[in-house]
């Protein structure tokens, strides 16, 4: 022990805080080491798995119950302090906070663009014979991000540029997550123009048309495929045999 380290016999709590890096546009998590209301010190997890922190001239043993509160928050939502770069982790922080769990989020204003958490790697998708372009490119990637962190999403944009494609792209191409049966719901009149584009850019694929009198009343037909695609009709009229089949 330092020469003159004094002991606290009153614990510090340790407490999340939601902020933002200085460029104000990367979230981060902080752990911070409190004491009567006030900040000892900002560290990492080294403190929470000894039960005690240094601060100062002063060591400090920690609220056992906070600890563990915080711990186990940290491993639930699969984060460590310093930048976040999981959207889904992210979101279920700011849950935490709103929930009065220990976290601050002191991004509650903040402008955050979670498109500097999607990874670019290729432009290209496997699978997929056409050029996109470099808007498209991100739309797929922004896709690929979102079924990677198990959240839903929209992807929209004007009419005409090509979203179908870019569905298409990570139905073909979703990266190292594994994405199962993918269900199309669509209007009715679109799903010929759907079937068709599947068969044009994404050839590989094993695409089937869900819909009419003669459809298949058996789950198990269905699971051959790589994509099933029908009707808002179809669906509300087969619900109970499509809900058995994880999409």
């Amino acid at each position: 022990m330092p020469d003159g380290l004094e002991f606290s016999r009153f614990p510090a709590s340790p407490e999340l805080f939601l902020t933002l890096s200085s460029d104000k546009k990367t979230p981060l998590l902080e752990i911070r080491y409190r004491f009567r209301g006030a900040d000892l010190a900002v560290a990492g997890l080294q403190p929470l798995k000894a039960g005690h922190i240094v601060a100062g001239n002063k060591w400090y043993p920690l609220h056992t119950g906070a600890a563990a509160e915080v711990l186990s928050l940290i491993e639930k939502c699969r984060v460590s302090a310093g930048p976040i770069s999981s959207l889904s982790a992210f979101l279920a922080l700011k849950k935490a906070a709103k929930e009065e769990q220990p976290v601050t989020d002191d991004t509650q204003d903040a402008e955050i663009n979670v498109l500097f958490m999607v990874p670019r790697g290729r432009s290209t998708p496997k699978g997929i014979d056409a050029n996109l372009y470099p808007y498209q490119t991100a739309g797929w990637q922004w896709l690929q991000f979102i079924v990677a962190e198990r959240v839903g999403g929209l992807l929209a944009d004007e009419m005409g540029l090509g979203k179908t494609l870019q569905v298409i792209s990570v139905v073909s191409d979703h990266g190292d997550v594994p994405l199962g049966i993918t269900l199309v719901a669509a209007p009715g009149s679109l799903l010929e123009n759907w079937y068709r584009e599947f068969s044009r850019f994404a050839p590989e694929l094993k695409v089937h048309k869900h819909h009419g009198p003669y459809r298949t009343g058996r789950y198990l037909d269905l699971l051959v495929n790589d994509v099933v695609i029908t009707s808002y009709e179809t669906i509300v009229r087969d619900l109970s045999m499509l809900s058995m089949i994880e999409w």
